[in-house]
Formats: structure tokens, C-alpha cells, sequence
């Protein structure tokens, strides 16, 4: 509580705020006039009922309700409740993954605007369960455009492999001969796509596997990659198709193909990105795309 008081009253303010002290001396004579509880107006009804509107939005938005708290609400049927708490489940899923989309577009934001402005390297402190721990990063390997899943060709432009990794100085490729390896191909001018990869063989030769049957690849083929691919763009040169097998079940043909590259002879490559790679890692992240997995 607070009170008006005249200057006049001579009262000892340390003494009258002291709620210990049972007598406080004054100077003068009381009246109420002269010392008086501040009122104030009370507040307007419908500010609180605003304040409770948005407290019942952030449950609603959230997915905290009574039954996620251990209170019913006055529901009392089993299946009710179960049914009210995978509803705020829910809610608090999509809560989190939201915000773990909009991290991760901040990151990426954060490591463009590193690669376009950073001229010198920067200390970081990065926390997590094994406690502190620093690094040095500078924008050296982003500031000359080398990112992961860029496509590294040949200087004629055939095909190699891809970025996995990258350091302020070195850059780390998945070569097409690697057992690890997939990307899409297909007979060029011809709609029907298998996937590449090697077999560990021959280093001098890749598999197009599971190209239909109705394809009809013949020797000397070209084969080119789709694009469908996240790494590499349309019709960047394979090899030529050196012999061709149906499968067992002869609903599909396995075909070898011989390397445009010579990859034990290379010394410089290109590396191609694709500047719609963050829209299209957004998109299969969008909130849409899960409830439609989720669904299915």
C-alpha cells in the first residue's frame, strides 16, 4: 500500500514502512487529511479477459491442456481423454518441428551471410552435453563457392562425383566409384531411368541397374544423368553402354557402362551447384509435406 502525506505531518517514513514497530511517532496533529491511502481505479474488466483469452491461445497452440497436465477438465470417459491427449501431442510436434524448420533456415541464412562477408576467422563456442568446446571457422572454403552437394565433373564435363564435405582450405568428393555411390541415368533421348552405381569391379566401369525393359539399350548408347537428382543437373555424360542383361524375372535390364571420365587421370575438376538447393531441402521439410508421410 501506498500513502499521500504532507510535508507538514513530520512523520518518520523509516519507522511508519517498518511493519515490526507497533508505535510511530508523528509530529503535529493526525488527521486524514493529512495522511491518506492512494486508490487506485480498478482495472478494466475487459483487459483481463483478453489476458485469458491469449493465455487459452498459447494451450491451444501449444497443445498444454488440462488432460497433458494431469487434470481431466471434467472429461471422465477413457477414450475422451486419450483422445485429448494425442490432440495436444500433436500440437506439441508440430510445435517443435516447426521450430526446428525455422532453425534450420536461420543456419542457413547465418552461413550465407558468413560466406559473403566474413573477411578474417572467428572463435565459436559450442555447448552440448560434453560440455564447452571452441573452434576457429573462417569463410575461406564458403567465401570460393565450394559447398556439400555440389557435382564435381571432369573438365569435359562428365561426370565424377559429389561434395560431402568441406574445410576453410579442402573440400571432400564421393566418387562415382564408390560402392556408396547413387544418382540417377538414362539412355540419352530416351525417358526410361535407372540408378547408377558401381559394383567394385572395374574401375573403368559403372552400373545403370533397373532400366526397363522396354528401354532397348544397345553398345555405344550414350547415357546421361535425368536430373532428378539433387546433385547433378540434366544430361551431364555418364559413359556409353558397353553390354546390357535382363534380369532374371526379364522386367528390367542391368547395363554396364564405361566411364566418360578417366578419374585415375584427373588433376582439375568442376564443381556445378545448384542454387535452388535450399528452396527444394525447405520444401521437403515444409509442414505439408510431413502431414502427408505422417498420413500415409
Amino acid at each position: 500500500m501506498r500513502y499521500w502525506a504532507k510535508r507538514s505531518l513530520g512523520i518518520n517514513e523509516k519507522e511508519f514502512l517498518d511493519p515490526d514497530r507497533r508505535i510511530i511517532q508523528v509530529e503535529g496533529d493526525m488527521d486524514e487529511e493529512k495522511l491518506r491511502q492512494i486508490t487506485l481505479s480498478p482495472m478494466d474488466g475487459m483487459l483481463s479477459e483478453v489476458r485469458q483469452m491469449k493465455i487459452e491461445e498459447l494451450k491451444e497452440t501449444t497443445g498444454t491442456r488440462d488432460v497433458n497436465q494431469g487434470m481431466s477438465g471434467g472429461v471422465t470417459a477413457a477414450s475422451a481423454i486419450t483422445a485429448l491427449q494425442e490432440a495436444g501431442d500433436k500440437s506439441s510436434r508440430d510445435c517443435v518441428s516447426g521450430s526446428y524448420r525455422a532453425y534450420v533456415a536461420v543456419m542457413e541464412q547465418v552461413v550465407e551471410l558468413i560466406r559473403q562477408f566474413y573477411t578474417g576467422t572467428r572463435c565459436f563456442r559450442i555447448a552440448g552435453d560434453g560440455g564447452w568446446k571452441y573452434i576457429r571457422y573462417s569463410n575461406r572454403g564458403l567465401r570460393d563457392s565450394i559447398q556439400t552437394e555440389m557435382a564435381v565433373l571432369s573438365p569435359d564435363g562428365a561426370m565424377v562425383g559429389y561434395v560431402v564435405a568441406c574445410t576453410d582450405r579442402y573440400s571432400v568428393a564421393l566418387s562415382v566409384l564408390n560402392t556408396s555411390f547413387r544418382a540417377s541415368g538414362k539412355l540419352a533421348d530416351s525417358d526410361y531411368s535407372g540408378s547408377i552405381c558401381w559394383d567394385g569391379l572395374d574401375p573403368h566401369v559403372v552400373v545403370l541397374d533397373e532400366l526397363s525393359k522396354y528401354a532397348d539399350p544397345k553398345p555405344g548408347d550414350e547415357v546421361v544423368t535425368t536430373g532428378f537428382s539433387q546433385y547433378f543437373p540434366p544430361d551431364v555424360l555418364i559413359g556409353w553402354v558397353e553390354s546390357a542383361s535382363l534380369n532374371e524375372t526379364r522386367t528390367a535390364y542391368t547395363v554396364r557402362v564405361r566411364l566418360a571420365a578417366e578419374l585415375s587421370r584427373l588433376s582439375d575438376v568442376v564443381l556445378v551447384g545448384n542454387r535452388d538447393l535450399y528452396e527444394i531441402r525447405a520444401l521437403q521439410q515444409s509442414e505439408q509435406v510431413e502431414q502427408h508421410t505422417r498420413t500415409n
